[in-house]
């Protein structure tokens, strides 16, 4: 009995933990073929079992950021 509920337990606590993160931040830096950054470029996310699109522009720096992405299906 002992090991039922400490099963039950876990399964609980994985899928509550799993329910937490819904969203993710996607970080990256645009770069030419010799290394170096490229600013101002468009930059795109497709989900594509949603259909969902973002975009975002890279930084002086060649750095892009998407933030509050949804990685599953709503």
């Amino acid at each position: 009995m002992r090991r039922l509920a400490v099963f039950v337990f876990f399964v609980v606590l994985a899928a509550s933990a799993r329910a937490q993160f819904d969203t993710a931040t996607v970080l990256g830096i645009v770069t030419d073929p010799s290394g170096a950054a490229v600013s101002h470029s468009q930059v795109a996310l497709h989900n594509t079992a949603t259909g969902a699109l973002a975009t975002a522009t890279s930084d002086d720096r060649g750095e892009f950021r998407f933030i509050d992405v949804f990685h599953r299906p709503l």
